[in-house]
C-alpha cells in the first residue's frame, strides 16, 4: 500500500504549481482507476475480451428482442 501512496504522490507531484483543483482530481482518478485495475486483475476480476463481446451481443439483443447467434 506504502507504494501507492508513493506512486501517487510522485504523480501529483509533477503537475504544475498552478494545477487547477479540476486538474488534481482528474490525475489522481486515473491513477486510483490504473491502481484498481491491476488489483482487479491480481484477484482475477477481469473478462476476456471474447466474453464481453458476447455479454454486449446479449444485452444488445435483449433490448431489441431478438436473440443474438452464439459467437457472432
Amino acid at each position: 500500500m506504502a507504494a501507492n501512496r508513493d506512486d501517487v504522490i510522485r504523480a501529483l507531484s509533477r503537475l504544475s504549481q498552478d494545477a487547477t483543483l479540476e486538474q488534481i482530481r482528474y490525475e489522481f482518478e486515473t491513477i486510483f482507476g490504473i491502481l484498481e485495475g491491476g488489483r482487479d486483475f491480481e484477484e482475477g476480476r477481469t473478462h476476456s475480451h471474447e466474453d464481453v463481446m458476447e455479454m454486449a451481443r446479449q444485452c444488445l439483443s435483449k433490448r431489441s428482442g431478438r436473440t443474438a447467434p452464439a459467437g457472432t
